[in-house]
């Protein structure tokens, strides 16, 4: 009944109102917690977004993450025992008196002792703008001078947003020097910076400063821009010249509008995605827009790209919402896009797309994407009940879970290139545990908000809620358990090259030991 009530008077709140929700056991904190429907506090800062907002937080589902923030601020910090945590490990893993598990500097060291000369110039190339791209790039040089970035790229925090994507692929590329800044998408973060909403007041992501003074709020200018900055004796155009069969082609995929094949693809996406009466219907509309794209991938000879042998900016176009389509609808339909036997054309492009450092450095997972997309929508994703759905959401939600005994281990998610050879899978376990070693502070107290609060008032997307409120009673056991998947992936980096398991790893990320603690 409370959870009625509090619905109810979220629900029936008039515009230009707020209310408060005092300090109390409900919200577990000294302070007051203000939900505002009058434009404050809105995902912008301003009212223009206020319609939008209003609507979102009447959702059905956002009002059921309302509900659940609120539970969770009832039953409040959950209570963590390190000691007994550490004790298991140790009886299971022969013990050493802090949970079996290696020093932070101890797997540094190893770490270090294990990695190519690439691999230790990683963070050097990040400040200098060199190096292979990366999404953790906030400078991009190309060989220029550290004061030649021409561009200054506002893109979203997750690397979450398409429209971000295209011209983070495009600034790729064509080797445009450009720096980084993170803005927070709508759907998730406290509010935009005033320096980014002073130059975009209406708040949309991607934006870009050229040259120290022109500002473009646009994607598809952005692009246009980039694309002339560009240098043609180092790269080749994206755009094709005005007036040739190249460029009317161009204008038919993906610059006319809501005519454009790639607009068209993107509506018929977004009812096979969220609609619910006649879902048949939608897959077969959304099934002959594919058919249409593959055809188009057959007009100009020498492949695989749109317009033949060199990428272009239909690719650019394309390939962040083919990502995503096909992400979400593997996980919500259990659709299948990379079918050769009907689509040869458009798997061959993907694979070719997935060959490019430029689009490769940029690209997601379908775990993050089928959980991204819905707070982005506003919108409930159909979820079909059919065998063959169950069993991909299975696989895909297996994957972060790492669990060894799940009935869907060892599925590989398509589209990473041959991650399975020795020298390949050994180099992406020393990556993920750079990024655990180096970022290990932040990356605890993150974990701790499991076993935290939920923010108030709720966020659309859960998983990034900037309101939460870490448990840090938790940040030891949350440690232990970041030390020992961190010296899991180093010990089965060194299997994987051959060697003997990195030197040291007493426990493995999969053994009965780590899968004891988390349980406890």
């Amino acid at each position: 009944m409370t959870r009625v009530r509090f619905l109810l008077a979220f629900a029936c709140l008039r515009p230009c109102s707020s209310f408060v929700v005092p300090a109390s056991p409900l919200v577990g904190r000294s302070d007051t917690t203000r939900l505002f429907v009058d434009g404050q506090g809105t995902a912008a800062g301003t009212t223009r977004h206020l319609v939008g907002d209003v609507l979102r937080s009447l959702h059905p589902r956002y009002l059921s993450q309302v509900a659940e923030a609120v539970r969770g601020n009832v039953r409040g910090m959950a209570d963590v025992d390190a000691d007994a945590l550490s004790g298991v490990i140790d009886a299971l893993g022969g013990g050493n008196g802090d949970g079996n598990a290696p020093s932070w500097e101890a797997l540094s060291s190893r770490l270090a002792s294990s990695q190519s000369p690439a691999e230790r110039r990683f963070r050097q190339d990040l400040e200098e703008g060199s190096g292979s791209p990366s999404s953790l790039a906030d400078l991009r040089l190309f060989g220029r001078r550290a004061d030649e970035p021409r561009l200054v790229l506002y893109r979203d925090s997750a690397s979450w947003c398409p429209y971000c994507q295209k011209v983070w692929i495009a600034l790729e590329e064509r080797r445009v020097p450009y720096e980084v800044r993170r803005v927070d998408m709508r759907c998730y973060g406290t509010g935009k910076p005033e320096e980014f909403m002073a130059i975009q007041d209406s708040g949309n992501l991607p934006l870009a400063v050229i040259d120290g003074g022109t500002v473009i709020g646009e994607s598809d200018d952005i692009l246009a821009a980039v694309d002339a900055m560009g240098d043609d004796r180092r790269t080749p155009r994206l755009f094709p010249e005005e007036g040739t069969e190249e460029f009317q082609f161009m204008r038919s995929m993906v610059d006319d509008g809501r005519n454009s094949l790639e607009r068209r693809l993107y509506t018929r996406w977004m009812y096979l995605l969220t609609g619910v009466r006649k879902p048949e219907e939608y897959r077969r509309l959304y099934e002959e827009h594919l058919d249409e794209v593959d055809a188009a991938l057959s007009t100009y000879p020498g492949g695989p790209y749109f317009l033949g042998k060199d990428v272009s900016i239909v690719d650019v176009k394309f390939a962040p919402f083919l990502e995503r389509q096909e992400a979400s609808l593997a996980y919500f339909s259990g659709f299948t896009l990379r079918d050769s036997g009907r689509w040869p054309n458009l798997v061959r492009w993907l694979e070719a797309m997935e060959g490019r450092d430029s689009y490769l450095s940029t690209k997601s997972d379908w775990y993050t994407h089928s959980r991204a997309l819905p707070p982005q929508l506003a919108a409930d994703c159909a979820t079909a009940k059919t065998a063959e759905a169950e069993k991909m959401r299975g696989e895909i939600d297996a994957v972060p879970a790492g669990t060894s005994d799940s009935p869907f281990a060892g599925w590989v998610e398509p589209g990473w290139g041959n991650g399975n050879g020795r020298g390949e899978a050994a180099r992406r376990r020393r990556e993920a545990a750079e990024r655990l070693i180096f970022n290990r502070e932040n990356i605890v107290r993150f974990a701790c908000r499991g076993a935290g609060l939920p923010g108030l008032p709720a966020s659309a997307a859960p998983l990034a809620d900037p309101r939460c409120t870490p448990n840090d009673g938790a940040a030891r056991a949350v440690d232990l358990m970041v030390r020992h998947v961190a010296d899991g992936l180093l010990s089965e980096a060194g299997r994987a090259a051959g060697g003997r398991g990195g030197g040291g790893g007493t426990v493995s990320a999969n053994s009965p030991a780590v899968a004891a603690a988390a349980d406890a």
